[in-house]
Parts: C-alpha cells; sequence; structure tokens
C-alpha cells in the first residue's frame, strides 16, 4: 500500500485526542491495581480433606446350633437260652453172680416197654361263646299311604269366588292357583297365592273364597293329618 493511500488526519484532531487517552489509560491502570491487590489478597482454597477408606466385609449369621440332648438307650437285654430238659435216668441192670455149675446164666436183660400206640386226638375248636342275640325285630310295618285332603267334594258346599264387575267390565280373564294350609279339622289355615293371574282384582277374589272353604282333612290311616293343597280358581267371561 502506498502511502499516499492512507488517511491523514489533521494535527489538531491529535493533539486533542491527548487528554482522553491519558485520563483512559490511568484509569485502566488503576482497575488493574485493584485487582490485582484483590488477588493478592485471597486465600488460596483450601482442598477438601481425603475420605477415609474403609474396607468391610459382611459376614452370614449362623444361628448357635442347640445342644441335642443325649439319649439314653434301655440296656441290652440278656438272652436267656431255654434250660435243656434233663435226659431221663435208667435203673441199673442189677447183674446176676454166676452160679457154680456148668451152667452160665446169661444177665437178664431188661424189657423194654412196648411203645404205646400214638392217640389219635384232633384239636377241638375253641368254643365260641356266640351270644344268641336275637335278629332284628320283624321289620316295622310301612306307614299307610297319604290321602290328599279334598276340596271338591259336593256336601262341602264351597261358594264360587265373585267375579270382580271392574274386572268383567275391562274383560280380565286368568287362571289363579291358590295354596292352602288344611288343618286336621278340615279348615283353611294359611292361604297364599301361588300363581298369580296377571290382575290383582282376580287373585284377591279367589284369595278371598277359598279363606271361607272347607275341606277334606288329609288322612294317614285313621288319623287325619294336616297338610297343603294347591286349589285352582279360573275367571272366564261367557260370550
Amino acid at each position: 500500500m502506498s502511502i499516499s493511500g492512507l488517511r491523514r488526519f489533521p494535527a489538531t484532531d491529535f493533539a486533542n485526542a491527548l487528554p482522553r487517552i491519558a485520563r483512559l489509560g490511568a484509569v485502566l491502570l488503576a482497575h488493574g491495581g485493584v485487582a490485582a491487590w484483590a488477588l493478592s489478597g485471597i486465600a488460596p482454597a483450601r482442598l477438601p480433606p481425603e475420605p477415609l477408606r474403609m474396607d468391610v466385609s459382611l459376614i452370614p449369621y449362623v444361628a448357635p446350633v442347640a445342644p441335642v440332648a443325649p439319649v439314653s438307650l434301655p440296656p441290652p437285654r440278656a438272652e436267656t437260652q431255654p434250660l435243656a430238659a434233663p435226659a431221663p435216668t435208667l435203673a441199673p441192670v442189677p447183674k446176676l453172680k454166676p452160679k457154680a455149675g456148668p451152667k452160665t446164666v446169661e444177665p437178664v436183660r431188661q424189657a423194654s416197654p412196648a411203645p404205646q400206640p400214638a392217640a389219635d386226638v384232633a384239636a377241638e375248636p375253641a368254643s365260641v361263646a356266640t351270644s344268641a342275640a336275637p335278629l332284628a325285630a320283624a321289620t316295622a310295618p310301612a306307614p299307610p299311604a297319604l290321602v290328599e285332603a279334598r276340596f271338591d267334594a259336593d256336601y262341602l258346599r264351597n261358594p264360587a269366588p265373585v267375579y270382580p264387575p271392574m274386572s268383567r267390565r275391562r274383560g280380565e280373564q286368568g287362571k289363579v292357583l291358590v295354596l292352602v294350609a288344611v288343618t286336621p279339622d278340615g279348615l283353611a289355615g294359611e292361604v297364599s297365592l301361588r300363581e298369580s293371574s296377571g290382575y290383582p282384582r282376580l287373585d284377591e277374589a279367589a284369595l278371598k273364597a277359598v279363606r271361607g272353604w272347607r275341606f277334606v282333612p288329609a288322612r294317614r290311616g285313621e288319623a287325619a293329618v294336616a297338610t297343603s293343597v294347591v286349589v285352582p280358581i279360573t275367571f272366564r267371561l261367557e260370550g
């Protein structure tokens, strides 16, 4: 680059800028001194103490074994050997003195007893005293069959239920099943609805009528017994 290409500043401008440059340098020197003084007053950082190192080994815990109580064994039993039966003692055979003479007397031999025939004895079985317990008494006769209660006998004269007028006008029809607990006296005890007709008015009319009915009580043999019977009531409009 040629010198002619440089920009020339007037001498007056440079002279005016010198005081500024001097002041700026003084400020920088002052800040630098303060920073150096501050750094010199800071104490060196302390390093953290090195942690102590501990080696820990885990040992499994073994429960102490309870001492085993000594087992006392019974003393060995002395084996008893059966005593040998004493051998039978034979009576000594008397010796005869020989008589003078030419005859020689042979010693008398004791005759052995003739063997006894073995007795044929059969072991009789032990007689077991069986208690001649009598057999179970004759089977008790079966109880007589149950004759169910009746409600359709002619002599009972049970009135038919009243057809509710409102049910007639509305054309309500149906069948009601009434469960009746009949007493031994032939009266209706507890009366309940077994199956509904679908119309409360018809159901109530059937229950009301059956409560006042009389029944032929159920019988078991000659005795009257309490039982239950189902009474069907049908409500049907004619025409």
